[in-house]
């Protein structure tokens, strides 16, 4: 499999409203990355995360959303669509450009299989042709460039970041950075970008080790490296306590965070 290359969003300006932490989050990591990426997880997370059954309602009328339109070249080009889930009573608007390598279906698809805890905190999703496959989130919204069938682990780094803008206690992330104090390495090369990818790359991590039969031990022989981490997302995925997980499907079903998309206006 390709490397999917992760293009860095500006989301440190949410992480520094949340508080300063015990370190700089925008700052390069010095520990080594455990592997050069993280394309080995794909197969299990596509083989066990399940497909959420949805149902798709292409827009027939020239609306979309504000934030769809400033973000584009030409609004004309793309057909807005609601993506209505089973696990949630709202639906997601995919702004979907017609030129792009795949379809609407196949977007709604792979993001279905992110799990409800995660995937609710997502404000929009935005896809568009580009040479290589690659993704960012910014405020919330998810802009996909070529986006193709085989992109969970993509979709989850980046709906980590919506999660962790909104999802989590206020405690400043502290247990993670203790655990990149004690830890060995980060989970790979993208990580080491700063603790804000570093946290959603560990993310990805955690929904494998969850959700596919072994957890990553099971796959990986250097996990110890990262495990306290590892552990330390897994907490926070659980709410400081709880017996529930936003690293699982089917769990907070309720769908109770779903962000608005904002403003619709005109193409």
């Amino acid at each position: 499999m390709p490397l999917i290359k992760l293009v860095f969003a500006a989301v440190a300006a949410a992480f520094a409203s949340v508080a300063v932490a015990e370190g700089d989050w925008g700052a390069p990591l010095s520990k080594p990355a455990i592997h050069p990426n993280l394309d080995f997880i794909e197969d299990g997370l596509q083989r066990y995360l399940p497909e959420i059954s949805f149902t798709l309602k292409k827009w027939t009328d020239n609306r979309i959303p504000k934030e769809c339109k400033e973000r584009v070249g030409n609004a004309n080009d793309f057909d807005i669509y609601e993506i209505h889930y089973d696990d949630c009573g709202e639906p997601w608007l995919l702004c979907h450009d017609r030129r792009a390598p795949v379809s609407a279906e196949t977007i709604a698809s792979q993001f279905s299989k992110v799990p409800i805890g995660m995937r609710q905190w997502v404000r929009l999703l935005i896809d568009v042709p580009a040479g290589g496959t690659s993704a960012y989130n910014a405020g919330g919204t998810i802009f996909i460039n070529n986006a193709n069938g085989r992109m969970i682990s993509v979709l989850c780094h980046e709906t980590a970041h919506s999660t962790n803008m909104g999802g989590f206690p206020g405690d400043n992330f502290d247990d993670l950075w203790s655990g990149y104090d004690q830890d060995q390495g980060v989970p790979d090369n993208y990580a080491k970008t700063n603790m804000i990818e570093n946290l959603a790359q560990v993310t990805v991590v955690s929904i494998y080790d969850e959700n596919v039969p072994g957890g990553i031990q099971g796959i990986d022989p250097n996990w110890w490296k990262m495990e306290k981490q590892l552990r330390a997302m897994q907490k926070y995925g659980r709410l400081g306590g709880s017996t529930t997980s936003l690293h699982v499907p089917g769990q907070d079903k309720a769908c109770v965070h779903h962000v608005s998309v904002g403003d619709i206006v005109t193409k």
